[in-house]
């Protein structure tokens, strides 16, 4: 089954994932987390689970100098650490052809609709009828599912704490 937990940004997109793996702590993934410099917000590392690896994976382009990336993917105000994703695709599809199942992934937008980021593992998983649990950024979610041509899919939407309505 395709689980897309989906919202805005700041949602608590990531937090509801990351509570859904800690309560079953099984299958493996790949989190973000935000990192901050002084009190400020500066981009996001990966976190590979189990096993808790950290890798330097995307920041703001005032900030990119951090990744130690020669490969970086420059989009709108971000730097993205080709290596980073790299090494998130390598952890998940060991896992997928291990038969861990649940797969997670923090998140799926944008780069995965132009075959980039992990693209290829969605697919992998996909193609063998997994167990699947991704973050959908909500702007890009009808084209997300379209790209993957889901059919049967649960969705849980997140909303922030604090509504204007």
């Amino acid at each position: 089954m395709i689980t897309i937990i989906t919202g805005t940004k700041n949602s608590g997109k990531t937090n509801r994932l990351e509570t859904w793996y800690m309560e079953e702590k099984r299958g493996a993934g790949c989190f973000t987390k935000k990192v901050y410099e002084d009190g400020h917000w500066i981009g996001y590392d990966l976190y590979l689970v189990p096993g808790g690896k950290v890798i330097s994976f995307i920041r703001l382009l005032p900030f990119k100098y951090l990744l130690k990336d020669e490969d970086l993917l420059i989009y709108q105000r971000f730097a993205f650490s080709q290596e980073a994703f790299r090494e998130g695709c390598r952890w998940l599809e060991t896992a997928i052809d291990e038969g861990k199942e649940p797969i997670w992934i923090d998140e799926i937008g944008n780069q995965e609709m132009f075959g980039n980021g992990f693209d290829s593992v969605v697919k992998k998983g996909i193609a063998k009828g997994l167990d699947m649990r991704m973050v959908f950024r909500y702007q890009y979610i009808d084209k997300l599912i379209a790209h993957y041509n889901l059919r049967d899919y649960k969705r849980i939407d997140c909303r922030p704490e604090y509504d204007d309505r």
